[in-house]
């Protein structure tokens, strides 16, 4: 029979059960930390995508950027102007590399 860190492990479930009770503990000691942090951090303001059907944000590609993210951006302009009625005008980044 194994021995690892003062636990017999003679068999897989044993050995999945300590995984999981390691990985479940330090999950469950993060979450505190967390709600801490979140609590206390301020709340950002609302990123406006479009306002009374005009556009407030504009969708920007890399200059060399590939057709599947043309036409990616393509995509997201077409849904966003079905959702909001304003069509997100699409640039091409001038500080890509």
């Amino acid at each position: 029979m194994k021995q690892r860190g003062g636990i017999p492990m003679k068999d897989s479930a044993a050995r999945r059960f300590a995984a999981f009770f390691i990985v479940a503990s330090a999950m469950l000691s993060y979450i505190p930390a967390c709600m801490a942090v979140r609590l206390s951090a301020e709340v950002p303001a609302p990123f406006v995508l479009a306002r009374d059907g005009q556009p407030q944000a504009t969708i920007v590609v890399a200059r060399d950027a590939t057709r599947v993210a043309a036409f990616a951006a393509r995509e997201l302009q077409y849904h966003v102007e079905r959702i909001t009625g304003a069509p997100l005008p699409i640039a091409r980044d001038t500080d890509s590399r």
